[in-house]
Order: C-alpha cells, then sequence, then structure tokens
C-alpha cells in the first residue's frame, strides 16, 4: 500500500526504477520467479538419478522401520 501511495503520481517510465530503488533502500528484495522456475528446473533435471535415489532411500527406511 506504501509503494503504491508513493508511486502513483509518477510517469509509467520511472515508476519500475522508483519501486526497485524504495525497496533496496527499505532492505526489501525482490525474487525473479521465473529465474527461480528455470535454476529449480534446471536442477531436476541435472540430478535426477540422485534424487531417484534418495527417494528409493527414504521409502526404504519407512518400510523398515515400519517392521
Amino acid at each position: 500500500m506504501i509503494c503504491i501511495q508513493l508511486f502513483q503520481k509518477k510517469s509509467n517510465d520511472t515508476r519500475e526504477k522508483n519501486i526497485t530503488d524504495y525497496l533496496a533502500e527499505k532492505n526489501i528484495y525482490t525474487v525473479n520467479t521465473e529465474e527461480l522456475n528455470n535454476s529449480f528446473t534446471n536442477f531436476i533435471k541435472n540430478n535426477t538419478s540422485n534424487i531417484k535415489r534418495i527417494c528409493i532411500c527414504l521409502l526404504l527406511e519407512d518400510l523398515l522401520v515400519g517392521l
């Protein structure tokens, strides 16, 4: 709400830069969700075999504990 009130009178060209500067001054950082999604997807693709091993180990452990 504060950001909207502070910047609604600014022109559209400078609004994005001003909001980014304001958030940086207040130590409020934004996350680029597209970049985060791409990184997560790449991590999964590059580590598929290791992820399968971890899942199998967890399932086996759960089965053995239940015995």
